[in-house]
């Protein structure tokens, strides 16, 4: 299966299986590398974090993960209960190397650090090469 991204509407076409064709979908949450993952993220050296997941994202058909924290390195944290989260530029060109058919930033972290890192998020993203699925924000960025 191939599956097809439509950039200007976030849209993802699947072909329908032939006859007795199974369709595997992986959905992964959370990524964020922080702590221990940090800084070998910052240093480009993904290999020793992809080395036991890159069998398993490759064998499905279609994977999707959550980012669950803003690509930035600024702003200033917003006031709220719970940790505020970020991670460095370079995450995007992580994702890539895990091969995700498509990212949401639909989560409680993505905005930690106020409207302009979310839409700073979504610039590094598209410079990466990284599909994320459509995402509203219902003018909350304005």
């Amino acid at each position: 299966m191939n599956p097809q991204f439509e950039p200007s509407t976030g849209a993802l076409h699947l072909a329908e299986p032939a006859g007795s064709e199974s369709l595997s979908v992986l959905f992964a949450g959370d990524f964020c590398p922080r702590m221990r993952t940090e800084p070998l993220v910052r240093e480009g050296r993904f290999d020793g974090i992809l080395e036991g997941v890159l069998p398993a994202l490759r064998d499905k058909d279609l994977s999707f993960v959550n980012l669950e924290a803003p690509l930035t390195e600024g702003g200033a944290p917003i006031p709220k209960s719970g940790p505020n989260l970020r991670v460095p530029h370079r995450s995007a060109e992580l994702l890539n190397a895990m091969g995700f058919d498509a990212v949401s930033l639909a989560n409680n972290h993505v905005g930690d650090y106020g409207p302009g890192p979310v839409l700073e998020t979504m610039e590094v993203m598209n410079l990466a090469g990284v599909r994320r699925l459509a995402e509203h924000f219902a003018g909350q960025l304005d």
